[in-house]
């Protein structure tokens, strides 16, 4: 999900950068509140598009998936199930830590949890994937 929005991003930057540094040349005319407001709506996009595919894109759509893969192991039989709750608590802490965006600081700046679920998860997507390989191959 998040792919779909990094386009805009990456537009935002290229539109509005060579307009910051134009009205910041010596030789430019623009004022100094033209510039901040330049760099302004900059933040404010940016922001914007980092919270988007970030948060959301990431964080909850990735959250979700996390849940809905970990549900279906519980239901099959191919993984252990302590296996399948990992994958569940993996998917609540990504969602959880969007919850910034919601003016819920659960997992904000500096907490390690979001930091080390971030390299838990995919790895624990590596470990489901071999397995279910390695499991495929026996049968």
């Amino acid at each position: 999900a998040s792919l779909a929005l990094r386009p805009l991003w990456w537009v935002s930057l290229i539109i509005f950068l060579p307009l910051i540094s134009a009205a910041g040349a010596p030789t430019s005319t623009a004022s100094a509140t033209d510039i901040n407001s330049l760099g302004t709506g900059f933040n404010l996009i940016t922001t914007f598009l980092n919270a988007i595919t970030e948060d959301v894109g990431v964080n909850i759509l990735g959250g979700i998936w996390f849940i809905l893969v970990a549900v279906m192991m519980l239901r099959g039989r191919t993984f252990h199930a302590g296996f399948a709750w990992s994958g569940i608590a993996i998917g609540m802490i990504y969602i959880l830590s969007s919850g910034e965006l919601f003016g819920l600081p659960i997992f904000a700046g500096g907490n390690p949890i979001p930091t080390f679920v971030s390299i838990a998860g995919p790895l624990w997507l590596l470990a489901t994937g071999l397995l279910a390989v390695r499991r495929s191959s026996k049968v």
